[in-house]
């Protein structure tokens, strides 16, 4: 299997490709981002950035005829200017918000799913936390807010 056929970077650039698709204002397909962790550097502003890097998978028991996994990524809404911060925070919200709705509860895993077959549930989850020398760094103080996304995945054995 090709690393690019592994289910969790299909799963990932499935999700990339729902926000890029979902119309959100002022922020077009092509500023929705697959990351390792947040890149400051090699990005056009406001984007979103979908990111492994820190994020805490599981490997459920599954079943006696399954694997289970599950995989998660933080999701960010990402603005270089922190002076505007506190004036567009609603702005900020607003995108997290209809991002955060595209993969509600069924409707999510539906939508996954029919990207990559074998995805049977989708978790959102708070805010990704990261610590004080995180923080510092430039690349995370470009983060104006975001929330943890999990899909489970379910195969054969």
């Amino acid at each position: 299997m090709a690393a690019a056929d592994t289910p969790a970077w299909r799963i990932k650039q499935a999700v990339v490709s729902l926000i890029g698709e979902a119309g959100l204002e002022g922020i077009p397909a092509e500023r929705v981002y697959s990351r390792i962790v947040p890149d400051a550097a090699n990005a056009s502003f406001p984007c979103v950035q979908v990111c492994s890097a820190g994020q805490a998978d599981d490997f459920p028991e599954g079943t006696t005829e399954t694997y289970d996994w599950s995989w998660a990524w933080a999701v960010w809404v990402a603005d270089r200017d922190g002076s505007r911060r506190h004036t567009e925070e609603p702005k900020y919200q607003d995108w997290r918000y209809q991002i955060m709705r595209l993969f509600r509860e069924d409707v999510g895993a539906a939508a996954l799913r029919a990207l990559v077959p074998g995805v049977w549930r989708v978790e959102l989850l708070g805010q990704p936390v990261f610590d004080e020398a995180l923080a510092a760094l430039p690349e995370y103080q470009m983060l104006a807010c975001g929330f943890v996304l999990r899909a489970s995945y379910r195969e054969l054995k």
